[in-house]
């Protein structure tokens, strides 16, 4: 497999790395939410959120002392709370 920083030979042009990155499968829009926005997307507190983080309802990820919310994880927590409520 062809490495995302090394274009295919004979090219050079940034646009075909991105290619080879996209058609390899490599996600391009994942995204990784701040607490501050989970707590704005859903309207809860931040206790609120940290408690969901704590509990496992809401599925984070910390580098170094970052926590971040990936926004899968936050759909998932959504559908999930839709299922419960129908």
């Amino acid at each position: 497999m062809a490495d995302v920083a090394d274009p295919p030979e004979g090219t050079d042009d940034r646009a075909t790395a991105l290619e080879v990155a996209v058609s390899s499968g490599l996600p391009t829009t994942h995204k990784a939410l701040k607490v501050p926005e989970v707590m704005e997307a859903l309207g809860l507190s931040r206790f609120k959120v940290y408690d969901l983080i704590r509990s496992r309802q809401l599925k984070s990820i910390k580098i170094g002392r970052c926590r971040r919310v990936p926004a899968d994880s936050l759909r998932t927590f959504i559908d999930d709370q839709l299922k419960e409520a129908a």
